[in-house]
């Protein structure tokens, strides 16, 4: 296991050892890891969900499902008090059917590489319906530990598609050939060991993806791809990949 997740996973551990997502959102063993959004982010990310088509309301109504489990840190704007998060993987999620839309109209099995809790895949479900995007899987790939963690997270909620779950120790070499591949904030913070792993066993399979890249330069990983810096910026070396 990569060092940067060994204080992550510990937690987590507890957290499904106990069965209880009551606080996790509000650990500071957690939120260094995720769920750590600033106040000025999550301001930014509204404006910028506020010129999409989705409504005030449905931004809303999203956030009060994903804000419901754990006690994240909420803020107050013009839509009430939500969690910054929560506008980031709605934000997120925006973009990544937007890219996929202006590929193929044909159905999309989505694979997403470390999946935080699950909220970037509750976010999709909830908006792929909207955007007219039919889903018809969506597969996430992560340490054990956390896969099971998903799994406790989205049981709360109806999803629109299957969601299934595959160890990070088999580098997606199960998973179907023809997906499209998401990863925030993921792929580019693992061992170059790893990503060499996923470009030679996983990414042959992908036909499209979009990936937030940080913590490194981006560079060659076998696709052509356009980047463009990540809005609102929150780290230095932070780009928008599309492939």
């Amino acid at each position: 296991m990569d060092l940067l997740y060994e204080r992550y996973v510990t937690y987590v551990k507890k957290v499904l050892l106990q069965n209880n997502l009551s606080y996790f959102k509000c650990v500071e063993d957690y939120t260094y890891m995720l769920e750590h959004v600033t106040p000025s982010n999550g301001i930014k990310y509204l404006a910028l969900l506020n010129k999409t088509s989705l409504t005030n309301t449905q931004i809303v109504d999203f956030c009060k499902k994903n804000d419901a489990i754990g006690s994240p840190t909420k803020i107050d704007t013009e839509c009430g008090r939500v969690s910054p998060t929560s506008l980031r993987y709605l934000f997120q999620a925006h973009l990544i059917l937007t890219h996929f839309k202006t590929k193929t109209s044909s159905p999309v099995n989505i694979v997403e590489l470390g999946g935080g809790y699950g909220g970037l895949c509750l976010a999709i479900s909830y908006i792929s319906g909207l955007y007219n995007i039919p889903v018809e899987s969506y597969s996430i790939i992560d340490i054990d530990t956390i896969t099971e963690f998903q799994k406790l997270y989205l049981s709360n909620f109806t999803l629109s598609f299957p969601v299934h779950m595959h160890s990070s120790e088999t580098y997606g070499k199960n998973i179907a050939t023809g997906s499209y591949l998401i990863s925030n904030y993921c792929f580019s913070e693992i061992s170059s060991v790893r990503q060499k792993e996923y470009i030679t066993h996983f990414f042959p399979k992908l036909v499209h993806g979009f990936i937030t890249w940080n913590n490194i330069p981006v560079y060659d990983f076998g696709f052509p791809y356009s980047s463009e810096t990540e809005y609102p910026l929150t780290g230095d070396l932070n780009k928008y990949v599309r492939f």
